[in-house]
């Protein structure tokens, strides 16, 4: 929905941010099962900014009950 500069500002803001040293969390803000594939451009926004993976939050796992 938005023009392909946005996008490529947006980046631009994010590496920006990323020069900062905060860490980054990823979704796919998908709303339709056939739109979660969209996680995927989030990563390779993440390889653009040579994030490593110690920058990358993910919640902490814990083993299933019962």
């Amino acid at each position: 929905f938005n023009p392909p500069e946005y996008f490529e500002k947006y980046v631009e803001y994010l590496a920006m941010l990323a020069d900062e040293g905060p860490m980054f969390s990823f979704g796919s803000d998908a709303h339709e099962i056939e739109e979660v594939d969209s996680i995927a451009l989030a990563w390779q926004v993440a390889d653009r900014l040579k994030l490593c993976p110690e920058r990358i939050w993910r919640p902490p796992s814990q083993q299933p009950q019962g």
